[in-house]
């Protein structure tokens, strides 16, 4: 008759410890890939001044429009080292998500690195310049959308974020880029799925527990018949 087994009865199998001990060390590997949701809703304020920016998306989107945006990213990223990584080339990534001005739409698909800044000794980095690319509407006066940029630190911290609009000039010779500028809420939400790296310890000390048992019950076991 079969029986079901119970964990103990498991944990008490040869290979026990062994595929403890290899849960252990995939979880880093799970807890490694981390997509996360960087996510803001709050109001524009105007639009950021500055030389070569051009004014206009603040007038075609006024102080106090609803703005809301959601995507997602693998955040490898931020473990990069500027010394010893093609940070350019890892950091940009396709992506999926949403910004939304008033009534108008954008859907977004792509994060690309424009620029970042790091500790020169050690290579590490201290925060990312991006720029979420993607489509939707022109503004009522002309403005196509470039995407938004967002600056954010190492640890994913928000820093900036302005959705961006481009104004070509009369003769079609000059793009002017317009930037607006924002306040709210910003989050960053971790997939659900992953397994988070502090498992990692509890796992590792049950597969060594478990080769330990295992080791002792070799020990105390009586000789077979007829060995030495």
């Amino acid at each position: 008759m079969n029986h079901p087994r119970s964990v103990w009865h498991l944990l008490r199998t040869p290979l026990a410890p062994v595929a403890l001990a290899a849960a252990a060390l995939l979880t880093p590997l799970l807890a490694g890939a981390a997509p996360v949701r960087l996510s803001f809703s709050g109001s524009t304020t105007g639009a950021l001044a500055g030389l070569g920016l051009d004014p206009r998306a603040g007038v075609d989107i006024p102080a106090g429009t609803a703005v809301s945006w959601s995507f997602g990213l693998d955040d490898a990223f931020a473990t990069l080292n500027a010394n010893t990584d093609n940070v350019f080339a890892a950091a940009s990534q396709a992506t999926t998500g949403q910004l939304n001005l008033g009534s108008a739409v954008y859907d977004l698909n792509y994060a690309r690195l424009d620029s970042y800044q790091f500790d020169g000794f050690s290579g590490e980095i201290l925060d990312f310049w991006f720029l979420i690319q993607g489509s939707g509407p022109d503004t009522v006066g002309g403005g196509e959308f470039l995407g938004l940029w967002l600056y954010i630190t190492n640890d994913l911290s928000l820093n900036r974020a302005h959705p961006g609009f481009g104004y070509t000039s009369p003769d079609g010779f000059f793009t002017g880029t317009s930037l607006l500028t924002t306040t709210g809420t910003y989050r960053v939400d971790r997939d659900p799925d992953v397994v988070p790296v502090p498992a990692t310890l509890p796992l590792l000390a049950l597969g060594l527990a478990a080769l330990g048992a295992t080791r002792r019950r070799a020990a105390t076991a009586p000789a077979a018949p007829g060995s030495r």
